[in-house]
């Protein structure tokens, strides 16, 4: 290929063709390629009724009292559980065409991939490995992209969500939901 890409719209061309196989299926323009930064449940496609969950591991009370919550991954949960940790933030970065995925159970966290490794970890601290954003799976669905690697949320059935390299299956389909959708 001869041109450079450089971020932005051409960057989710890219990466949707890639995905997609063309770029017909985003139809979400640049602009509001973003849900409202607000709070949500996030259920999985390829899991019914399964929510995206915040799990803090046993001996840890939140990011400020001790602990080391940042190798316990995100979990897939049923929508009816009664331990909390199913609703998440959205935040703007700021210098960035993306956005952190908090828990609102502990605002402190951010969902974060690290490459060496290939696992997603809390972070409490800065990087762009922190970063997402989303692209539009069709019927209400967005699949949460990483902002630098072609990596995509993964759900593995009731066990913790992993990253992998973005295919378009059922499993790394989304969809936010709010208050009057997810009650």
């Amino acid at each position: 290929m001869k041109a450079v890409f450089s971020r932005g719209i051409l960057e989710v061309v890219v990466a949707l063709t890639l995905v997609l196989g063309s770029s017909d299926g985003f139809k979400r323009k640049y602009e509001d390629r973003f849900l409202d930064y607000g709070i949500y449940t996030i259920m999985n496609r390829g899991l019914d009724k399964q929510l995206l969950t915040f799990v803090l591991p046993t001996n840890a009370t939140d990011a400020n009292g001790g602990g080391v919550p940042s190798a316990v991954p995100p979990e897939m949960r049923f929508a009816g559980s009664a331990d909390g940790g199913q609703k998440w933030r959205l935040d703007e970065a700021a210098l960035y065409t993306a956005f952190e995925l908090r828990p609102t159970l502990n605002e402190n966290y951010v969902l974060e991939y690290i490459p060496e490794t290939r696992i997603l970890r809390w972070l409490s601290g800065w990087g762009n490995t922190k970063l997402w954003y989303l692209l539009d799976a069709g019927d209400n669905f967005s699949w949460i992209k990483h902002k630098r690697y072609d990596v995509c949320l993964h759900a593995t059935d009731n066990k913790p969500v992993i990253a992998k390299e973005c295919d378009g299956s059922i499993f790394q389909q989304w969809k936010f939901l709010t208050g009057k959708e997810s009650a």
